[in-house]
């Protein structure tokens, strides 16, 4: 008996291309030192390992929601996209993971779209219908992204209610911010403004065509300057091609206590001021 105890425990020393199992634990924690470490290809390589080897281990199902991430960070959105699908499809509704899912899908689906590959965005207008609030406020925001009103429009019942809401000043900023991006003239209400609180500033701008304002909006500096870090790339060009720099705009209205005008190639005037 003891000598096939000894052949046993030298069996993997005698054939050296022999490979010691390895349980779901041991490989998800190297699959997720892999993903620490970046190294996209160890890490799905491990993780594929996990669903083969243990197919009815907890960590199986856990490993396709990292599978899928590690496939965004490849580049495969695609593919993240219909693997985060086949993680929530089998996981808890209610669990972290499948709401970090959901969520991901409605980012991949947004980003795919704004590339050019609209064969996704039907996830995203999905999400508008969830019955998990935060979810349909993401898919709201990133809708307002996207240049195409038949498509950005969806987002705005949404928008408005969360900006009408008057619970969380992030949630509302947000919302303000995504409206002024599908259409400015979404944050009219035909109501006076409020006075500003005292020693409270704001942003004024007013949009002339022929020489008539026909819209003119007023808001805090503080969602003024989130507002102008927000601007989308061809904006802050556009600026520039006026002699402005948008990092700074706001410091120049403050500074020079002056009014700054944008025209725009179709004769609009975009009027900006401090009060």
């Amino acid at each position: 008996m003891i000598f096939v105890f000894m052949f046993l425990l030298l069996q993997p020393m005698l054939w050296p291309g022999t490979v010691a199992a390895q349980s779901a634990e041991e490989l998800m924690r190297s699959a997720k030192l892999a993903i620490f470490d970046q190294d996209w290809h160890d890490a799905l390589a491990t993780l594929r390992r996990v669903q083969s080897e243990h197919p009815r281990s907890p960590l199986a199902l856990q490993s396709q929601f990292y599978e899928a991430r590690v496939l965004e960070n490849l580049g495969n959105e695609e593919q993240a996209i219909r693997t985060y699908e086949e993680f929530v499809g089998e996981s808890p509704q209610n669990s972290t993971l499948a709401r970090e899912a959901r969520s991901s899908i409605v980012k991949l689906s947004t980003r795919l779209y704004r590339a050019g590959n609209t064969r996704y965005i039907d996830r995203t207008i999905e999400a508008l219908e969830s019955t998990d609030p935060e979810l349909r406020f993401l898919a709201a925001v990133q809708l307002s992204y996207i240049r195409d009103p038949a498509v950005n429009r969806k987002a705005v019942p949404i928008l408005q209610a969360a900006r009408n809401r008057r619970g969380s000043a992030e949630v509302e900023n947000q919302a303000t911010l995504a409206l002024l991006r599908i259409d400015p003239k979404l944050l009219e209400t035909g109501e006076k403004p409020a006075p500003p609180d005292k020693g409270r500033r704001t942003l004024s701008v007013a949009i002339l065509v022929g020489g008539e304002e026909t819209f003119k909006l007023s808001f805090p500096l503080s969602l003024a300057r989130m507002l102008f870090s927000a601007l989308p790339d061809d904006a802050k060009e556009d600026l520039n091609e006026e002699g402005l720099n948008p990092e700074n705009i706001l410091q120049q209205l403050e500074s020079g206590n002056e009014i700054i005008e944008v025209r725009t190639s179709d004769g609009e005037v975009f009027r900006l001021w401090i009060e």
